[in-house]
């Protein structure tokens, strides 16, 4: 395991230099799933207009049901994101704080940072995995209704960003190793304060796939075997 280097007044702007870089990545994210949503609610607002129920298969119309009810996805991804890039503004305020006042409670620093790289992992995995699905279902039924998805010519183009949501996540990936988990807060190690923190980060953890993943984190990567309480709001209190 490499040695981390130590947060200073000296490093703290490269840092938050890297942090800003991340967040133009998460927004691009965000952009791309959005634009590839907008093609995907233009087909199925298009196969409702034909009043497809009276043409297609059975079996098509099962496998449309399964994509509607898929449309949630882009919420999801946005959302979580979104509290990806709340937890970034709070790190750079303290970062911000501590170099202003050599003083701050970042103790944690490095393993909210972790934390928040898996939750992103986590979040943009299943966003391709349903699309995924979603475009396979459609696929499929364009096959069997050639005729009919002539008037569609999105579904050729379908999730055609997806390629540039896996670049932009290979740039997450790279910025957290490269230049973000590198740094550690210069206290002492305290288990019990590390714990502490990270489990604070459950205020903004509203979705029961984010708790899953802090409590995953909680038990592996920092060997606290109480985990964390997914049924219990006790800890809805702020990060540091």
């Amino acid at each position: 395991m490499h040695t981390l280097l130590t947060i200073s007044t000296s490093t703290i702007p490269s840092i938050l230099k890297a942090f800003e870089s991340l967040d133009r990545s998460l927004e691009r994210i965000e952009h791309y799933a959005c634009e590839d949503f907008r093609s995907t609610k233009n087909i199925l607002d298009t196969l409702d207009q034909l009043k497809i129920e009276h043409i297609v298969s059975k079996e098509a119309k099962e496998q449309l049901s399964a994509i509607i009810s898929n449309l949630q996805y882009v919420d999801v991804l946005q959302q979580r994101l979104s509290h990806v890039l709340s937890i970034n503004t709070i790190l750079k305020e303290e970062l911000i704080d501590f170099n202003e006042s050599s003083k701050g409670s970042i103790i944690a620093y490095q393993m909210v940072v972790q934390l928040n790289l898996k939750q992103f992992h986590d979040a943009v995995d299943r966003y391709l995995h349903t699309t995924d699905a979603v475009h396979n279902a459609l696929t499929e039924i364009s096959k069997n209704h050639k005729m009919l998805f002539l008037h569609i010519p999105e579904t050729r183009m379908l999730y055609k960003y997806n390629s540039e949501i896996l670049r932009e996540a290979t740039i997450v990936s790279e910025i957290h190793v490269k230049q973000l988990l590198k740094y550690r807060h210069a206290s002492a190690f305290v288990a019990k304060e590390y714990v502490s923190q990270v489990k604070h980060i459950a205020s903004f953890y509203t979705m029961e796939q984010e708790r899953i993943v802090l409590d995953s984190f909680l038990r592996g990567e920092m060997d606290y075997e109480q985990g964390y309480d997914l049924d219990s709001d006790k800890e809805q209190i702020s990060l540091f």
